[in-house]
């Protein structure tokens, strides 16, 4: 029992970082399927249920094989990495690796590690940057205020957008679980009851291009169990909160990454479905928890 403690963890956790970026490789260049596993191909999924998955497990480690690793080697995995996540075309987990270590550098200035106020002027700076690059067009055809305009239009109407494509989907899953949360009177839909929810809306003939769940764990939590999901999210804040007390890392780097962690869980294909990644997620608490500087 005394060998396994959170420094055995995160050998173990590295070691298979490393293995997942070789067989991810290994898929990469020679092609093929593993065995008992879906074809995706020319996406790289090694042996996960698809690209996302995977894409989630390489996004989540990676900041915490940023802190503490001390060889500059560790530059050539995350690289690595990067390239499989980017080639998956997995945006969100790029997304929440930009917000993870954006905030990390700019931490660096002293302003910025203040707690509350640090964090609130990160924050900013990122509402800024939408402001400003609000005009960018994703995909080479819908500008990010598009986006934003059409999700805050079916909040508040309530009414969900045509189930085609992956940003509508998304889309949906906010505007669909919001609205059941409250018409539910805030006891929630019942477990895996979204499910049903977001493929009521697929329309018939596009269901190669429709998600087939919500693909937003938090939400998920609160759409299907209500104010019981929304208490355990409150609880694991709380936790988020124990383990910065006595830490080596700064409390806004620790609520830096657990934030990105909200941005790269959403590839998961249900709230429950890739155990490997909740394992690290609940596995950072004990990370931060009274860690010193030691690194490996």
């Amino acid at each position: 029992m005394k060998r396994c403690n959170k420094e055995s963890v995160y050998v173990f956790l590295s070691i298979l970082y490393r293995t997942l970026i070789v067989l991810g490789l290994l898929q990469y260049f020679i092609g093929g399927v593993y065995f008992n596993t879906q074809n995706r191909f020319p996406a790289i999924n090694i042996f996960f249920w698809n690209e996302n998955e995977y894409s989630a497990i390489l996004a989540i480690f990676t900041p915490l094989f940023f802190l503490k690793q001390s060889s500059n080697f560790k530059y050539v995995w995350i690289f690595l990495s990067i390239y499989l996540i980017a080639y998956n075309d997995a945006k969100l987990a790029i997304l929440s690796l930009i917000i993870f270590f954006g905030g990390y550098f700019i931490m660096k200035f002293k302003l910025f590690r203040m707690r509350y106020i640090g964090f609130g002027l990160i924050g900013l700076m990122g509402i800024m940057v939408l402001f400003f690059a609000r005009e960018y067009t994703i995909q080479g055809k819908y500008t990010i205020e598009y986006f934003i305009s059409r999700l805050a239009n079916g909040l508040f109407t309530g009414t969900p957008l045509e189930h085609i494509g992956t940003f509508n989907s998304r889309s949906n899953a906010v505007i669909m679980g919001i609205h059941e949360f409250f018409r539910s009177y805030m006891i929630g839909i019942g477990p895996g009851n979204s499910l049903l929810m977001i493929q009521e809306l697929i329309v018939p003939g596009q269901e190669k291009w429709a998600a087939y769940s919500m693909h937003n764990f938090t939400l998920q939590l609160v759409t299907e169990m209500g104010l019981f999901g929304v208490g355990m999210l409150a609880f694991f804040v709380l936790e988020i909160k124990r383990s910065i007390g006595g830490t080596f890392y700064s409390p806004n780097l620790i609520w830096l990454f657990f934030f990105s962690c909200v941005v790269s869980i959403t590839l998961l294909s249900g709230a429950w479905s890739n155990y490997f990644y909740l394992f690290i997620l609940f596995y950072a608490l004990d990370f931060f928890k009274n860690n010193e500087k030691s690194k490996i």
